[in-house]
């Protein structure tokens, strides 16, 4: 029963593996993007979202920062991969205690 936001669906790549295991809405500031979600998944979910300025506060955090927020209340897996430069980008994945 876990709900989660992906900001910048792109195509829909990684959002098709999330719904598998999440109630999980799509979000993109393309309306290309979005009208190729909508037309090839047409009871998903998705926002046109801005994620640099107006609709979304992003906050980034390193890999010792998610682990001292985290690790008193969840088990935390952490795991580095890269989106366009090696170890760019961290997946963070937690679950209550």
């Amino acid at each position: 029963n876990s709900s989660l936001l992906e900001i910048g669906s792109g195509p829909g790549v990684d959002w098709n593996i999330l719904r598998k295991d999440y109630k999980v809405a799509g979000s993109d500031n393309s309306k290309a993007f979005l009208n190729h979600l909508i037309s090839n998944n047409p009871t998903g979910r998705f926002l046109e979202l801005d994620a640099r300025l107006e609709d979304l506060f992003v906050h980034y955090h390193d890999e010792e920062d998610l682990r001292e927020v985290n690790d008193k209340h969840f088990e935390v897996l952490l795991q580095r991969y890269q989106e366009f430069e090696e170890d760019d980008s961290l997946l963070c994945i937690a679950t209550r205690k």
